[in-house]
Parts: C-alpha cells; structure tokens; sequence
C-alpha cells in the first residue's frame, strides 16, 4: 500500500496486488524500496521486509522503532501495536481488525479487504507525523536546552518520585506481610514468591567454567585501566 501524508481519507492511497505478479513484485523491489530517494515508512519493518526485499532496502523507517525511542511520559501507551498508535496519537475511530485475519490468499480480494488494505496506509502516514513531533519534543538541540529549566523540572520530579518510591516499597511489604498471614499465595497483579536468594562468592574463573560447562554463553565487557593493562 502505497499512502500520503495528508490523505486521511485514503483517497490517494494506491493497493499494488503482486500475489501472483511476481515479475511486479520484482520491479517494485528494485524500483521502490531499494531507491535511496524514496523514504519507506513501515510498522515492525524487520518483518516486512522479509517480503519486501530483506538487505536490498534502503532509507526504511520503521514507526514501531521510532515510538520505542519516545519516552513513556510523553506517549503513555499500554502497547505499541499500529492499531493503538492510530487511536491514541490520531484519534481515530477503534479500529475494526476483522479483516487482519481474513483469507488474504482468495482472489478477488473483497470490498472489505480492499478498504482495509487502503486505510492501513492513511493510519501508517498520520501515525508516522505524529511520532515525528513527539520525537523533536523529546530530543531538542542540547546547544538551545534551557538548563536552568531542565535543572528546576528534575528536582521536582524527584522529590515526588523519592515519596512514590518509598510508598511502593512499604505497600510491597504490608501486602507480603498481609498475604503470608492470611494464607494466600496470589492476588490480582501479585504472586507471592516463597524462594530465598543466597549469594556465594566464587573466583571468577570458576564461574566462567560452570557457564561454559553448562552451555551458558559468556560474553564480559572489562574496562582496561592502566594498572589491569600492566597486569596483562
């Protein structure tokens, strides 16, 4: 599906059927998303351009990647699904998904199939304009940073997050407490976990072993100081 920017309608999307076209397929590939001219934009690329010719692509955005990166205070989302984007970031109506797992296989494809097809590209563009501005919110020229302003906002922020943290911490423990005492082992959102952790300290090559010994893969990042590098 081919879409723009300022269509909300999808008036001026375009829905390429390439099923059984691959010879269209091909073209498109080679014509489309491997220009380094065309921006792509796409939902969960890395699965997408398994179809849509994997390393060959170029200049792809992908707005799932782009809505990771915005911090969760400016876009307070309970997941990052393009159906959630759409809703949320545009106010678009609740999406009707019914189609998603139609047989997409059939030809021709129905009335219905076609129109979700179409707006998916409308929710894919409004959705990628929006994560654009909250993307220029959330990173601003450090050199224009206001740091008095910056300075002020976190101070306060972290008077209450110290009082919210420490309020969390003593509810954990009452309802650790209170759950033990009546007897239950679950309520909602919390299980009562009854494992102890015990610490043992081992030289770290003997540690290194029981991980290779148990298939364990074992990366470690050291920093090499001057003294360490006399060492060696």
């Amino acid at each position: 599906m081919l879409g723009e920017a300022g269509d909300t309608g999808g008036d001026r999307v375009v829905v390429l059927d390439v099923l059984e076209q691959p010879e269209l397929a091909a073209e498109f590939i080679n014509s489309v998303m491997a220009s380094s001219n065309i921006e792509k934009i796409l939902h969960n690329a890395a699965y997408d351009l398994q179809f849509l010719g994997k390393r060959k692509a170029k200049k792809v955005t992908c707005t799932l990647e782009m809505v990771k990166k915005i911090p969760y205070y400016l876009v307070a989302l309970p997941n990052y699904r393009l159906k959630t984007l759409a809703e949320h970031l545009c106010q678009f109506n609740p999406l009707n998904l019914e189609e998603q797992t139609s047989d997409w296989g059939q030809r021709p494809l129905t009335t219905q199939q076609l129109h979700y097809a179409q707006m998916d590209a409308v929710y894919l563009a409004q959705v990628h304009q929006k994560l654009l501005h909250f993307l220029a919110l959330s990173e601003p020229d450090p050199q224009t940073e206001n740091i008095a302003a910056l300075t002020w906002r976190y101070r306060q922020l972290e008077v209450r997050w110290k009082q919210l943290d420490s309020e969390i911490e003593h509810l954990k423990e009452r309802l650790k407490r209170a759950m033990e005492s009546q007897n239950l082992t679950e309520t909602e959102g919390f299980t009562l976990s009854f494992q102890k952790r015990s610490k043992k300290k081992v030289a770290f090559s003997k540690l290194v072993d029981c991980l290779r010994s148990a298939d364990v893969k074992v990366e470690f990042t050291l920093e090499l100081t001057k003294d360490l590098q006399k060492t060696l």
